[in-house]
């Protein structure tokens, strides 16, 4: 069993707007101290089906250091995405076993 503990991620490197030419290939990356990230195209998750249809492909995180995590996701840039939001989530997953004290608010 795995508990979600967040409070301690931190996005270091948000997904930053950008403007293109249509069809050209467009790349969003964020950095954070995380042990997972994924992002979201205006809060529909990019691994749901409807939008990997639509040609969002979120690549395969890699490590920075031993506790920074980068991913990226890339797209084709088409008038209908125009206005389109897109942002990653942070988290940090661990073991009940991993986890020591949770402050209460």
């Amino acid at each position: 069993m795995l508990y979600l503990y967040t409070d301690i991620s931190v996005i270091l490197s948000h997904p930053e707007s950008i403007n293109v030419t249509t069809n050209s290939e467009v790349e969003f990356t964020c950095v954070a101290i995380a042990n997972e990230i994924i992002f979201f195209i205006n809060e529909t998750s990019a691994s749901d089906a409807i939008i990997v249809d639509k040609g969002f492909i979120q690549l395969l995180a890699d490590d920075v250091n031993d506790t920074t995590l980068r991913r990226s996701l890339t797209a084709t840039a088409l008038t209908q995405y125009d206005n389109t939001e897109v942002y990653c989530l942070a988290l940090i997953v661990v073991s009940p076993t991993e986890i020591k004290s949770i402050p209460s608010d």
